[in-house]
């Protein structure tokens, strides 16, 4: 942790004993809030005990709940085709299965945008092109076989770099860690794998996911989160939280909450 800092203050004169009374500190709060949590005897594996609504707002009008959606804004130039970006899981998944267009086109196009996007936004630690591509001709193959999965069946998808993945780097965020592979999948990728999404990225996230805390947005080897839809003078400013994918329709799902642009 002291060259994670280290690396995040490299013209700041830091006293090692009192960055780590800092950290320490921060760990014994962790601590605490850990040995509260374990006489929860909870695997893995255990599906979460709530449901998450990723609707940006939501407003009630006496008994009616009024759903408010918020599309990019219009001075954004998109292509015609760009639309796909930002179309829901259910319309693509429509289009994948009438043929309007297959997985591994869709899987390209968002590709795409991952590699040009992401950088702009410090939003990708890793782009899983190979894999995104190899699983992708799959969706493609079981589909035409008549083996269809489900709603995700086809659909790219980017997950938190929280998330292990065998043979792809799992970072946590951190600096010293952006090249450790871990040879185990998380319960979450073995899902959705069977479920025929495609990983096509790892996303950008505070590092040691925000166990130094949150309190700066550039706590993250790829740097700080921005907002595509805050501009100066054409760029992208406003720094967002991190754990965050902020790149404008980049891949159609993710895992986390939705804040702003389409995930």
């Amino acid at each position: 942790m002291l060259e994670t800092i280290r690396q995040r203050y490299p013209d700041k004169q830091l006293d090692d004993q009192e960055v780590l009374q800092g950290i320490y500190s921060e760990l014994r709060g962790d601590l605490a809030r850990s040995r509260r949590l374990s006489g929860f005897p909870l695997k893995n594996s255990d599906e979460p005990g709530f449901i998450f609504s990723a609707f940006p707002q939501i407003r009630l009008t006496g008994a009616v709940v009024s759903l408010q959606f918020f599309p990019p804004r219009p001075d954004v130039p998109m292509s015609l085709k760009d639309k796909h970006a930002f179309a829901p899981i259910r319309r693509l998944a429509k289009g994948l299965r009438k043929g309007d267009f297959t997985s591994l086109e869709l899987t390209e196009f968002f590709l795409d945008r991952l590699e040009r996007l992401g950088p702009k936004f410090n939003a990708v630690a890793t782009v899983t092109g190979d894999l995104a591509r190899r699983e992708a001709r799959q969706a493609d193959t079981e589909l035409a076989a008549g083996r269809d999965r489900g709603p995700l069946h086809g659909i790219p998808y980017g997950v938190k770099d929280l998330l292990a993945t065998r043979g792809i780097p799992t970072s946590w965020g951190a600096a010293p860690m952006k090249d450790r592979v871990i040879d185990a999948d998380a319960t979450v990728i073995v899902r959705l794998r069977e479920a025929g999404a495609v990983l096509a990225a790892k996303l950008a996230m505070v590092e040691i996911a925000g166990g130094l805390g949150y309190k700066q947005s550039n706590a993250s080897f790829t740097g700080a989160g921005l907002n595509p839809w805050e501009r100066v003078a054409g760029r992208a400013v406003r720094r967002v939280a991190l754990g965050r994918r902020s790149e404008p329709g980049s891949c159609r799902s993710r895992s986390g909450p939705r804040h702003g642009v389409r995930s």
